[in-house]
């Protein structure tokens, strides 16, 4: 997950503290949920500081035999 956030995002970072699990129907399918730090900068409205931002990022983990699978819920 944090290769694909910092790909849309330079100074996102994801704190696995802040990923949530919540069980499904399915056995070996779990939903999560995390909050993904982010910092952007943007000068002209809040100077040379840049401003921190909790962005929540779903997606799903599918445990398999030879590992998991995890999808993007956007």
């Amino acid at each position: 997950m944090a290769r694909q956030i910092t790909k849309r995002n330079y100074y996102g970072r994801v704190d696995p503290r802040l990923v949530t699990e919540t069980p499904t129907a399915i056995a070996n399918v779990v939903r999560c949920q995390v909050c993904v730090q982010s910092a952007p900068y943007n000068t002209t409205r809040f100077g040379d500081q840049p401003v921190r931002q909790c962005l929540e990022h779903g997606f799903e983990v599918q445990i398999l035999p030879s590992g998991f699978v995890v999808r993007d819920l956007r």
